[in-house]
């Protein structure tokens, strides 16, 4: 499922040279595509993550930063 972020919100991913985790701020506006399903209602676990990509890269969100800031762009018929 693809979601446009309404608010600068920072995730976390790789980097390629160190392979460290490292904070990336993925800005308002950007495209992400999660990996798995997200619900439609926000959780009570606030500490879940969700893996997403993002200009190609995989990071990893909290869940609820992408239900709060997320809309879910929605499929259009062929």
């Amino acid at each position: 499922m693809r979601f446009v972020i309404s608010t600068d919100t920072i995730a976390v991913g790789i980097d390629g040279d160190t392979q460290k985790r490292v904070a990336v701020m993925i800005p308002a506006g950007s495209e992400v595509l999660a990996a798995d399903a997200v619900p439609a209602e926000p959780v009570a676990d606030d500490s879940r993550r969700i893996d997403v990509t993002w200009n190609g890269r995989q990071v990893t969100l909290f869940l609820v930063d992408l239900q709060a800031r997320g809309q879910r762009v929605r499929a259009t018929g062929s």
